[in-house]
């Protein structure tokens, strides 16, 4: 029998490896344990060239037993190097990256239990099996890595020029908003005044041995808030919709409340007993959101066809509502998703709206037009929210992050993060 061998690759390299070090079982029954790989027969280089041995086309002729004993010798060679190779070879450490070099290599991206760890070795297995082949892998040994011009650029702050609305925006949005933190600020201090003479006196008070009963302001009002918490009770219970309801929020004067629902209808309540007093239907999918304007104290009032409730909906749109008015006073349209939630402004002009299309934008209500599509989160923007003041507006999503944007200048002051799932809604504290 004829068989054609080529010569065994890495003989040199593996000259002391034994055989029951490498491989259990291979050709058992024909390669002994113990059996040192110098001890398997090899062809010979003066035997390969078919001259001197007197073989067909320039090979020997072997029995199948020194054919196999050769096959498991160069797959023991192998696998050492595959296995060496495989313990220094780089490979991505992102896990994502692995998947993208496993799909461009056609294999499975996840098999049955793998995690990151398992896939990652599989993936470097693959790499050390294709250098030891003589494939040049050092263009997949690593993940995407930038260049430093490209990093340089990317990491580049750019700006681009506003419209004459848009800046006629911020300069309303910074008079209404700095006499207001100028309040907030004063009385801020105000505060920190009293407790510093509080102290004061205390101490002077212990000085001379008396003891001053005088209550501090902080925990007094902390106090004052435990004791209206206290109070809480179910007053009333009310069936909302035939479908889950998406949210509540009560009006300006904490006399009226409105509640959307998946239903696509926007019911408003009168607090006191739960009573309906109308709807407000003109969604073509599901309600998201409802939010009443704060400038507008007295929704109902007869004769009076300015903006009170704005809601949102999936159907990517935002209408504009006046209690006194069947239809919508206006409707907003711009987003290329479905909208998720909105936030006034405390001055009543602006109102801003988060959505899937990984933005949110700002609406000038007297208007009726966007004057401002704000991007920056990677993923879909659920929460939104303004600062009292008015001054600055925070956005949250499925990022995981909680952006804080300075709406005078349009800057992003703040990037929050330590969630490790998407963040579903925000609030500022009252006192800004």
């Amino acid at each position: 029998m004829t068989v054609k061998i080529p010569p065994p690759p890495f003989q040199a390299e593996a000259d002391n490896m034994t055989v029951e070090d490498e491989v259990e079982g291979q050709g058992e029954g024909e390669i002994e344990q113990g059996t040192t790989l110098d001890d398997l027969p090899t062809v010979k280089e003066g035997e390969q060239q078919g001259e001197e041995s007197g073989g067909e086309n320039g090979f020997m002729e072997m029995d199948e037993g020194s054919a196999a004993a050769i096959a498991t010798r160069n797959a023991i060679v192998r696998n050492h190097h595959v296995r060496m190779r495989q313990r220094t070879i780089q490979a991505p450490t992102l896990d994502a990256d692995v998947r993208v070099k496993l799909r461009e290599f056609g294999e499975p991206i996840t098999l049955f239990g793998e995690g990151p760890g398992e896939r990652r070795e599989r993936l470097r297995e693959m790499l050390a099996q294709m250098e030891v082949d003589g494939v040049d892998v050092s263009e997949h040994a690593q993940g995407k890595e930038l260049s430093p011009e490209k990093e340089e650029k990317q990491a580049e702050t750019f700006y681009t020029e506003s419209t004459q609305a848009l800046a006629a925006a911020r300069q309303i949005i910074a008079r209404y908003s700095l006499p207001q933190a100028k309040l907030r600020i004063a009385a801020q201090k105000r505060r920190r005044e009293e407790r510093r003479e509080l102290q004061d006196r205390r101490r002077q008070a212990v000085e001379r041995g008396d003891v001053l009963e005088e209550e501090d302001p902080v925990v007094r009002a902390h106090a004052d808030r435990h004791h209206q918490l206290a109070k809480f009770s179910s007053c009333s219970s009310e069936i909302g919709d035939s479908r889950p309801l998406s949210g509540i929020s009560f009006s300006p004067c904490g006399s009226f409340l409105a509640t959307p629902s998946w239903s696509g209808l926007c019911k408003i309540w009168k607090a006191e007993g739960c009573a309906e007093q109308t709807q407000l239907n003109d969604h073509a999918e599901r309600c998201t959101d409802a939010r009443w304007c704060p400038s507008n104290l007295s929704p109902f009032e007869d004769g009076k066809s300015t903006v009170s409730v704005a809601t949102c909906s999936a159907d990517q749109t935002i209408k504009l509502w006046a209690m006194n008015d069947e239809a919508p006073l206006a409707t907003l349209t711009g987003h290329t998703d479905r909208v998720n939630r909105l936030a006034w402004h405390p001055s009543g002009r602006f109102v801003a709206s988060s959505s899937f299309d990984a933005s949110w934008r700002l609406w000038d209500v007297e208007a009726r037009k966007e004057v401002l599509l704000q991007e920056g989160h990677t993923k879909a923007v659920y929460g939104i929210g303004c600062q009292p003041d008015g001054s600055l507006l925070a956005s949250a999503g499925a990022d995981c992050g909680v952006r804080v944007w300075d709406l005078r200048s349009g800057k992003n002051i703040a990037l929050l993060q330590g969630h490790v799932k998407q963040v579903l809604a925000l609030d500022w504290a009252a006192d800004g």
